[in-house]
């Protein structure tokens, strides 16, 4: 992924939320995706409720880091259905 080109993250059962970032990590890796207050403000109900969320954005990389800056967020925690969710480990 170059700098400046969209994207997608895919879907994400992220970690936690610190600030504007959203920290993701399963087995092929890890994602930083950047929240921006506008983004949040509008888009708060997908980002807090879901356990399955799916990110559209544009790259950011610098530096030898790469992030997702959000500009679109869906809560896509029905497609789950009746699979348990709990947090895991990759360390």
């Amino acid at each position: 992924m170059s700098d400046g080109e969209g994207g997608r993250a895919g879907l994400l059962a992220f970690d936690e939320i610190i600030g504007p970032f959203v920290f993701s990590e399963d087995e092929t890796g890890s994602v930083n995706v950047i929240v921006w207050r506008q983004v949040r403000e509008h888009q708060r109900p997908a980002l807090l409720r879901s356990r399955l969320l799916a990110v559209a954005g544009q790259w950011q990389a610098k530096d030898g880091t790469t992030h997702l800056i959000a500009r679109r967020l869906v809560d896509m925690t029905p497609w789950l259905g009746a699979v348990a969710t709990s947090s895991r480990d990759f360390h």
